[in-house]
């Protein structure tokens, strides 16, 4: 459900960097961590353009969660991709 955002709806325009990082949580839960990391340098490019510095630290951080969810433990190797493992 969370990649059928459209990010080109008005009620996303101040907030660009909300549905890829969304969509990039999304791909890491459906276990697709190629994907997930593309989505979340998407999220990064358009937080590096905003004015905000503390919308620069929450979102590092909330990337880095979605990172360490792809990079932890419950990440495997099934079938030569990268998985999230079932919780």
């Amino acid at each position: 459900m969370l990649d059928a955002l459209d990010a080109k709806q008005p009620a996303f325009w101040y907030t660009p960097h909300l549905v890829p990082r969304l969509c990039a949580l999304a791909a890491a839960l459906r276990e697709d961590g190629e994907a997930a990391r593309k989505r979340l340098a998407v999220s990064r490019r358009y937080v590096e353009g905003a004015a905000d510095p503390s919308l620069w630290t929450e979102e590092a951080r909330l990337r880095r969660d979605i990172e360490a969810l792809i990079d932890s433990g419950r990440v495997s190797m099934r079938n030569g991709r990268e998985t999230v493992a079932s919780l």
